[in-house]
Formats: C-alpha cells, structure tokens, sequence
C-alpha cells in the first residue's frame, strides 16, 4: 500500500507513518513508503491509530509497523507461481473510444516467489530469506481526439510494462537474555510508459507518458535484550 491510501483519526493521509521491524521506510518527499517487502515476509503487523507511546513520533495519524519473519529450528521453505492473460478479460470502455473500435488489450502477468528459512545451530542461529519478482505485460490505448490531426498514423496502442523485484533476508543470534537480528531488504521497480490519465477521457497520448525506475534498499542490525 501507499501512504496516501489509509486515512486514520481524522486525519490528512499524509501524516502515516510506516514501519519494518519498528524503523521507518517514511519517504518524506513525498508522504509514500520507501518500498515494501513480500507478504510471505511478514509475520505480523500492528496498526495504532492514537494514545502513542514515546517510542513512535512523526506521525498524528495511523502508524502501521510490520513485524518481519524469522527462522526457527525446523528447516522450512515455500515457493508460488501466479498466472494471470487477456484469454478471461473482456475488451476494456478505452477500446471503444478509439476511432475505429479496437478489441481488447493484451494483458500478461507472472507473480512467481518463495521462502526458506531454518537453523544454523538449533537454540541459537537462525536464518530466513524471501524473494518475490512481478512481470507484468499490457497496453493502454491513445484515446486523445487530436492526435491523429498533428500525427497521423499514430500508433493506437500503447506498451505498458513493469518488472518488480522484491527481496528480504535475515539472520538471528539468541544469546539468553539478549538477540542479535541483521536484515537486508531490496524492493527494485522498473516501468515504462506509465502514466496517470487512465481515467481522463480525450486525454492520452504517447506524450504523456514517462518511464519510472526506484530502487529501494537499506540494512539493519537490530539488538535487543531483556532486564528483568
């Protein structure tokens, strides 16, 4: 999700906060997370909307922290495959609007990913990793009513694609009292001819279109301990 998708307290959707592991992934640039990581990733999540302890800050609306996966004593792992075509859509309202009426547009989508984690030395280390990459294949249609006037010929379907990647892993120390936990995290996206026109009729053109590349990563050791 985004940070411009969940609103709580009241308040404007821009004041969120996101976490992994209870450090941030904030973008302040522009209110949005720094990327995310694979759902088969997370063991759990916990979503506070008021009444914050001193340990959170930045944030007078929601603050959404998610709690990453670990390994433990038994070895274990998980892969998927997801595929989706155009053989069970019907033709899209935009393929009416071109002159003259095309059919439906290709779509093609392959999720495909996995886990593995388990024990180094049972009790005491332990690893966990998950990988997740996304390639998706379409097209949008150019529905302006002028471009045809200034280029005529212009080709009336437009390639959209996209390429995800996205990879997490971690390894954890027990020593009694204390836990050592290092992670790594990547979340890389590259898309072409995106734009956010699917909506405005008359609109879309091969001009209004751009090419995005993000590339998100960070590391963290994490220590903890328990005086008691």
């Amino acid at each position: 999700t985004t940070a411009t998708g969940i609103t709580a307290a009241g308040q404007n959707n821009r004041n969120n906060t996101f976490l992994i592991d209870g450090l941030s992934i904030d973008d302040n640039r522009n209110s949005n997370i720094r990327g995310t990581l694979s759902l088969d990733a997370v063991s759990e999540f916990m979503v506070l909307s008021n009444s914050y302890s001193a340990e959170y800050g930045q944030a007078s609306g929601a603050v959404i922290n998610l709690l990453t996966r670990s390994g433990t004593n038994q070895y274990h792992g998980r892969a998927f495959y997801y595929h989706r075509d155009d053989w069970w859509d019907a033709t899209p309202g935009a393929a009416l609007l071109v002159s003259p009426q095309e059919t439906k547009s290709q779509l093609e989508q392959q999720v495909a990913g996995g886990v593995v984690g388990g024990p180094v030395r049972r009790d005491r280390i332990f690893f966990f990793g998950s990988t997740e990459q996304t390639n998706r294949d379409t097209e949008q249609f150019v529905t302006s009513t002028v471009l045809q006037v200034f280029r005529p010929g212009a080709a009336k379907r437009l390639p959209v694609t996209s390429r995800s990647t996205l990879a997490f892993g971690r390894g954890d120390i027990n020593a009694g009292a204390s836990q050592i936990t290092v992670r790594y995290r990547l979340d890389r996206i590259r898309e072409t001819n995106q734009t956010s026109d699917s909506q405005s009729v008359g609109l879309i053109a091969p001009e209004r279109h751009a090419d995005v590349t993000r590339f998100n990563q960070d590391a963290a050791v994490l220590y903890n301990r328990v005086v008691g």
